[in-house]
This record gives C-alpha cells, structure tokens and sequence, in this order.
C-alpha cells in the first residue's frame, strides 16, 4: 500500500475511536478579487485570500479547523494553487453536503488530482495537531534538536530533495558537498559544492537526506525513500510534514520537521495583511526517539473524556 492510501486508513480509523473536529475554513494565495466575490457569496470569512504576486513568500494554504487547530500544505507544485481557485468552490460545497466532514476531506489524498491531494493533506496536519494538544503532548522546538544536516561530516554528501537555498552555505562550508534533486532546475543556484540533478537513483549516493515534504503530494516520496535505505538519516522537513508520523517512522524516516500554528487569529491578520505568518505558531520536530506514537496519544484523549 502507498503512503497515501495509508494515510487514509489511519485517518478513517483514528475518526472510528474519536470524534474529529469540522472544517471551520481555508486560506489560499488567491487574488484580491476572488477574495472579495468569494466572501460576498458566503457571507462569513471561511476562506481568507492573499496576493498571489507573493508566491515565494507565501507558497501555503492552510486548513482550518472548528477547535482552532490548523495544518498547512504547499500549493506551489505546477498549477496546484491555479486548480485550487477554480475548485475551491466545489470542494466548499461538498463539505458543507457532509456537515463539513473533515474525514471526506481527508479521503481525498489518494485522488488523481494533485489540488486534492494537497488540500487533504492540510486537513491531515489539522486533524495532527488537534490530536497532539488533545492528548496533552507537545513536540520538541526545532531549535533545540538535531537533524541530519548537523550530523552530516566533511567529506559526505547529503541529498537535498527540493531546493533549501538558506541551508546551501551552511553545508558546503563544512565541506559537505549537496547533491540537489529538483524537478524545477531553473530555481537551484549553481555553485561550487552543489551538484544538481533530475535523476532519484542519485540519491544511493548520499549519507544524509533532506526532503521537502511537498513529496507527501506529488506522489514521489515512496519512490525517494526506496532509493534512500543506505542513508545514515533521512529528514522530511516543511510546514506540509505537520502530520503524525507513524507511517514516516515506519518506512525509515528519522526525524519530520513541522509547524504548530497557535494563533490562528495571528495567521489570519498576517494573511489578510499579505505578511509572513510564522510568528503565529512555531516549528517543531518529531523522532521516533521522543514521539510516543498515535495509540499513546489516543487513549490519552480518551482516558480524558472519562
């Protein structure tokens, strides 16, 4: 079974033993204008827009649930946000037909449609967090943790899948040499220690991995991780990554770096005003050492509802 379809089990068993929340809204990079018709036709702010022409600053949608609990996903892989204008409508509708089931939502993740798969993984990473604050378990501050690019040695290389240009200088002064798998070449700055390539069987080569967690929805992470078994650490990184990471762990990821958003009224002025939002939550990070796992978190949440 994928990844994907996993996640989908998982889901459909943890709303068996608990009961999710429903979807409050979305945010979206859209335009000014489909902002304004959208919320004249609704007549109630479940979905914020914000200015598309700033894409590299706000590549996110965000999936906003009726307890305040909220996941990001990445809606810059081919015209993901462009499908997610011209269907947001009809994905609203359908959920409003189902009372605003988070669930159905989530069922979408295996669609054929990559708009689909990454709404639905938004409503993954809400429903996460809801679980996490639910049962009481918060993760460990990214600042404070260690990952495969602080434990990658001079001399080795380390896969990049996707482009962390903040992250290139760090490694190649420590003569760590970057081997970049990127499906878009043109946003990858050639330079010495950097070597790119669009080939994933390239990635036997590397000690260390570092993924983009966009992967989860462009269907590429089973085929990444396959070609990634001889690597001493594999890390999925980005706010998209903000799910329970059982599946991940289980297939050999090491550590998942997400986002917690904890000021959902924060990130709605942010977006609103076209600002950055990471003041309203903080990032985080995920081990198999320190996460105590789904079971753990839902008979804590259900130990509570006694």
């Amino acid at each position: 079974m994928d990844i994907n379809s996993e996640y989908i089990e998982l889901f459909t068993d943890i709303a068996q033993q608990i009961e999710l929340p429903k979807i409050e809204g979305f945010c979206l990079p859209q335009s000014d204008n489909d902002y304004e018709n959208t919320n004249q036709e609704h007549n109630k702010k479940d979905i914020v827009t914000i200015d598309k022409n700033l894409k590299k600053k706000d590549e996110f949608g965000v999936v906003i649930l009726e307890d305040g609990s909220a996941g990001a996903f990445y809606t810059s892989l081919d015209d993901t946000l462009i499908q997610l204008e011209n269907h947001l409508e009809n994905i609203y509708s359908n959920i409003k037909d189902e009372n605003q089931s988070t669930l159905s939502l989530i069922k979408k993740f295996n669609s054929h449609s990559l708009h689909e798969r990454a709404i639905a993984l938004g409503a993954i990473n809400a429903v996460s967090q809801f679980i996490m604050d639910k049962a009481g378990y918060i993760p460990t501050n990214k600042n404070n943790t260690s990952t495969g690019i602080d434990q990658a040695r001079q001399g080795e290389r380390i896969g990049m899948i996707g482009y962390f240009s903040p992250l290139i200088k760090r490694l190649t002064k420590k003569g760590i040499e970057v081997l970049v798998l990127e499906k878009n070449p043109g946003r990858v700055e050639l330079q010495a220690g950097v070597v790119l390539t669009e080939n994933v069987k390239d990635l036997t080569s590397c000690q260390h991995i570092l993924c983009t967690a966009s992967t989860l929805i462009n269907y590429t992470l089973d085929e990444v991780l396959s070609h990634s078994k001889q690597a001493k650490s594999f890390s999925l990184i980005g706010p998209s990554g903000s799910s329970l990471p059982d599946i991940l762990f289980e297939r050999g990821v090491n550590a998942i770096g997400g986002y917690h958003f904890t000021d959902i009224p924060a990130l709605k002025l942010a977006l609103a005003n076209k600002e950055s939002w990471g003041h309203a939550g903080n990032k985080y990070q995920l081990t198999p050492e320190d996460y105590p796992g789904v079971e753990t978190l839902l008979n804590r949440i259900k130990n509570k509802a006694k």
